[in-house]
């Protein structure tokens, strides 16, 4: 059983935060190491063409090891997973390069670049702590068990493709739909208000900051459905610029909707049910909350 080595670029930690810390544990079978500890750089010059060999060299600030994995296939799910954790700790460009092993049957399968989660410029991230080592030790293994769960599996993969796209429309889709797939739920009220209505009672509990991720939810969802009918995204915006700042709140809403199913075993157990169960649970969770009244009707 072979141990695959993923570099890691726009990836940074300060290893002397601590004396001795030599890698950074996630899973039994996945960890973080810095660059020296790659055990003979001198193989990869064998097996990578000379302009990725150099671009390692200046660029791979760190390195994923995969140690335990047999089904190559399933070893690609495995990086996209993790890369998808680190971005619900905070939004990143990280970018993963892909190898297979340090022995000769690397010509099987010599690199593979994963996609960049290269959307919205302004506020990303590449400095990773401690803390968010935690974070990811934790979340990262629920993740992995999720993708074996039907009603999660989808939107997981949604959720993936939006952040790797190079078209910001799709993106906005694919967020979108992740949405769907983890608050959809039997309901008298119309799509866009319920699962503004369930994401709002999911990520907050006082009335006026539900209020709030209501109302924006509902704006970010009706921009969803105008790409969905033809209009252009670009087009309708002028310049874009209010496009990524409106893909930029979808990202950071869905981010945060994310940490708080993956911090609750009860949500987990209950979004992993029939829409019946869900919606139930919507109803508790509410305790009763509405949206406000405007022009004497519901929102």
């Amino acid at each position: 059983m072979n141990k695959r080595y993923c570099p890691l670029i726009n990836f940074h930690f300060e290893w002397n935060v601590k004396e001795g810390f030599n890698d950074l544990v996630i899973t039994d079978k996945v960890k973080i190491i810095p660059p020296k500890e790659i055990p003979d750089k001198s193989i990869l010059s064998q097996f990578l063409s000379p302009l990725d060999y150099k671009l390692y060299q200046i660029h791979a600030h760190n390195w994923l090891v995969l140690d335990g994995y047999d089904d190559f296939n399933y070893i690609k799910e495995v990086v996209n997973l993790f890369q998808l954790s680190l971005w619900i700790i905070k939004p990143t460009n990280l970018l993963i390069g892909f190898i297979t092993n340090f022995k000769s049957d690397i010509t099987q399968h010599p690199l593979e670049k994963l996609s960049q989660f290269r959307h919205i410029p302004k506020r990303i991230s590449s400095q990773y702590t401690l803390d968010d080592i935690e974070i990811l030790k934790s979340i990262f293994p629920i993740i992995i068990d999720l993708y074996k769960k039907n009603r999660f599996k989808n939107s997981i993969v949604f959720n993936y493709h939006g952040c790797i796209t190079n078209s910001r429309e799709v993106a906005y889709i694919q967020f979108s739909t992740t949405f769907e797939g983890l608050l959809t739920h039997k309901s008298e009220l119309g799509t866009k208000k319920k699962l503004a209505w369930a994401c709002a009672i999911l990520t907050e509990n006082e009335v006026e900051t539900r209020q709030k991720v209501f109302e924006d939810f509902r704006d970010i969802y009706k921009i969803r459905s105008e790409i969905l009918h033809g209009e252009s995204f670009k087009d309708k915006f002028g310049k874009g610029e209010i496009n990524l700042e409106r893909l930029a709140n979808c990202r950071d809403m869905l981010r945060k909707l994310w940490q708080v199913i993956l911090d609750s075993e009860e949500i987990i157990e209950k979004l992993s049910g029939s829409d019946s169960i869900r919606r139930d649970y919507f109803k508790k969770v509410a305790n009763g909350w509405m949206p406000e009244e405007e022009n004497g009707k519901k929102k």
